[in-house]
């Protein structure tokens, strides 16, 4: 027969688990797969993460994520960070320097860091 201390001792033990795997997917590892240009449009949003990337001539979607254990937005470059400023709801289209942090799998998000972009231009969807 369960007690109260070994159900409040089993529901502690999952909330560990669950955290750990948590922290694990949002600050991922420093870059271990090769560094791409990715072409596509970069917005803000809500969820996690919050920056995604939408490659052109896709379907999927890549995580921008922070390498800095405990820092929720990731460092972006300042040029791209100017063009979200003025509207959350705006979205930036150019080159994107994409350094994956976990592998490729189909029908999942693939997540990394982008160190530099180029050829930006700030619009709508």
């Amino acid at each position: 027969m369960l007690t109260n201390r070994k159900l409040i001792a089993g529901f502690v033990g999952m909330a560990v688990a669950s955290l750990g795997i948590a922290s694990s997917v949002a600050h991922a590892q420093a870059p271990t797969w090769p560094c791409q240009w990715v072409h596509g449009r970069l917005r803000a949003g809500n969820g996690n993460p919050a920056v995604r990337i939408w490659p052109s001539g896709s379907r999927r979607m890549l995580g921008v994520i922070s390498t800095t254990k405990g820092k929720e937005l990731p460092d972006l470059p300042a040029k791209v960070g100017r063009l979200l400023a003025p509207d959350p709801e705006r979205a930036v289209w150019g080159d994107f320097h994409f350094c994956p942090t976990t592998p490729e799998r189909a029908g999942w998000m693939r997540f990394g860091t982008v160190d530099s972009a180029r050829r930006l231009v700030a619009g709508s969807e």
